[in-house]
């Protein structure tokens, strides 16, 4: 299936037109990590140039649901990747900032994060790998949203429901910054903070993701 923003169901794995994180655990013993180039979008989506100085800004909704700790620390983790020139710069208005992160209680979506990004016009870009994979589509802006709900109403085998901890909330926020940088997903099963539908806790970037961004960047 074609896909960016990975929907994830809050049941099954399930694509529903454009998702960015998974729910859960379909572990494959068989999984083979891309690495370098092939763990790449084509597009041209954000420059190497802008993801050396990102501007970044957090609507006021990320603190208000409890997510500047994951925001703050995602970003850090990324920023602090050896050998790899990425780098984010906080700014006060949204009207400046490349990336903005937004958080609230979507009821109408599945995921948990999504990444929404937007070319010069302020047509959303679609999630289709004709996109992704065309060198000629360019990221002029990019949304961040973070499910509060969802995040905090995982589903169990049971019927019951469960929050996330910690740890997983910041994998999610980790993920989606791994999709501004242009990584694809992985596969379930690869030590990777990109894989395609579990729900991981690593509370870091994985060795196979920091190699990879540091090949490209």
């Amino acid at each position: 299936m074609e896909l960016i923003k990975v929907i994830k169901k809050l049941t099954t794995a399930g694509c529903l037109g454009i998702v960015l994180f998974a729910s859960q655990s379909n572990i494959s013993s068989a999984a083979t990590p891309l690495t370098n180039a092939a763990a790449f979008w084509k597009c041209t989506c954000f420059s190497n140039a802008k993801i050396a100085d990102i501007q970044w800004y957090k609507d006021p909704s990320v603190e208000q649901f409890g997510f500047n700790w994951h925001v703050n620390t995602a970003k850090e983790l990324w920023d602090a990747v050896p050998g790899a020139n990425i780098g984010f710069q906080n700014v006060t208005s949204s009207d400046n900032a490349d990336l903005r992160f937004f958080a609230g209680d979507y009821y109408w979506s599945e995921t948990y994060g999504i990444l929404a990004p937007y070319d010069k016009s302020g047509n959303e870009i679609p999630g289709s790998l004709a996109y992704l994979d065309n060198p000629t589509v360019v990221f002029y802006k990019a949304h961040i949203r973070l499910n509060n709900y969802t995040m905090n109403n995982v589903a169990l085998p049971n019927g019951g429901t469960r929050q996330m901890s910690g740890n997983e909330k910041l994998d999610v926020v980790t993920h989606e910054l791994g999709h501004v940088l242009k990584l694809k997903h992985q596969d379930d099963g690869v030590p990777s903070i990109m894989q395609r539908t579990n729900i991981t806790q690593y509370g870091n970037v994985p060795q196979l993701d920091k190699s990879n961004v540091a090949f490209y960047y």
